[in-house]
């Protein structure tokens, strides 16, 4: 998510704490801007499917946190909390709403059903790398690796951190 509340220019470039990116899309989704994801130096993986939709997982494979439509989403005790932004005159406040048992499953299916897409179209080699940042090893053939390592349903993390 942007430190700014405007959409991200070039989040390829900007995403230096993912040590290992790329960028990548395919015909099939037409709408779909293109797709950025990635490992920082200690394994946690990032991705991101739009300027209002990321996914953050931790060292083992778990989701951390995510930005679903202007909302944070953080991982807290294996739980799944909103943190929606108010701003003020003089503040943002962030304004914290745990997820029902039914809306973390409906984010937990919707993330899991994205990734399976891109893990789809990277294994035909539908998905077009446009540029990356991957000094070993290629993205496509890592990322399906992870993609098919998460768990089914996704776990959630105890901590947003990226530990």
């Amino acid at each position: 998510m942007a430190r700014q509340s405007h959409d991200r220019e070039d989040l390829l470039a900007e995403a230096t704490a993912l040590v290992r990116r790329a960028e990548v899309t395919w015909p099939s989704v037409p709408q779909r801007e293109a797709i950025v994801c990635g490992f920082r130096a200690n394994g946690c993986a990032s991705v991101y499917f739009s300027a209002d939709w990321a996914l953050h997982f931790d060292t083992r494979n778990r989701l951390r946190r995510a930005f679903v439509d202007d909302l944070l989403i953080v991982a807290d005790a294996g739980q799944l909390s909103s943190l929606r932004r108010h701003r003020t005159a003089a503040e943002v406040q962030l304004a914290r709403r745990q997820l029902s048992p039914d809306e973390t499953t409906a984010l937990l299916t919707e993330a899991r059903d994205r990734l399976r897409e891109l893990s789809v179209a990277l294994t035909s080699g539908e998905a077009v790398c446009l540029r990356k940042v991957w000094p070993a090893g290629e993205p496509r053939a890592d990322l399906v690796a992870w993609i098919d390592a998460l768990s089914e349903p996704l776990e959630i993390a105890n901590a947003p951190h990226a530990r």
